[in-house]
């Protein structure tokens, strides 16, 4: 099977983006403020523009993309699918609008971790384009909007839980905790 994973949330920990983009307003003295603080991204998180939330992206892509630490057991559940004959699709929203060589930090990530995979997609803001051309059967990300947008192609899905999805009723698909968590969730799909 063809199985897609997200990195930002799903194979990383979740950064305290709050208290870096707060950091980011005090140094650069901007007059913006927290709006909702259960967002998962900043330019909801804040009320910010986009080119303010690019900037920050720029300038915290090494705390935000390179120096996360994975989850626990990332590296060896997705070594386990891989194990097992299915192919590992790493599919991210990074861009290099938000994040200089997002395919070179992310592959070095990736391989810092001891996460295997057979192909790396990135700039992928239609996940389900993504999903659709890669021929995947089961995908796991922590953006409830990704994985409603997939509901059209009737694959399986998992959500990462974090803070910031924990109470979104939107989804109502497979959730997990961690990492341990999928794997009980992918054996009961027969993906383990």
């Amino acid at each position: 099977m063809n199985i897609g994973i997200d990195i930002d949330g799903t194979l990383t920990q979740s950064l305290d983006i709050e208290r870096l983009a707060k950091a980011y307003i005090k140094k650069n003295d901007l007059p913006y403020k927290l709006v909702n603080p259960k967002a998962s991204m900043v330019i909801d998180m804040f009320d910010w523009d986009s080119e303010i939330c690019r900037q920050f992206y720029l300038a915290n892509c090494e705390t935000l993309h390179v120096d996360v630490p994975a989850k626990e057991g990332a590296s060896e559940i997705v070594s386990k699918l891989k194990q097992q004959g299915n192919k590992i699709y790493i599919i991210t929203a990074r861009s290099v609008a938000w994040c200089r060589e997002p395919y070179k930090i992310s592959e070095e990530w990736l391989k810092k971790y001891n996460i295997p995979f057979d192909e790396l997609l990135v700039e992928q803001f239609e996940k389900s384009d993504a999903c659709r051309q890669a021929n995947i059967g089961c995908f796991i990300d922590d953006s409830v909007s990704v994985l409603k947008g997939l509901e059209p192609l009737s694959l399986p899905t998992i959500l990462m839980e974090t803070k910031y999805n924990k109470e979104d009723t939107r989804y109502n698909g497979l959730r997990a905790k961690d990492w341990r968590e999928t794997e009980k969730l992918l054996n009961d799909l027969h993906v383990l």
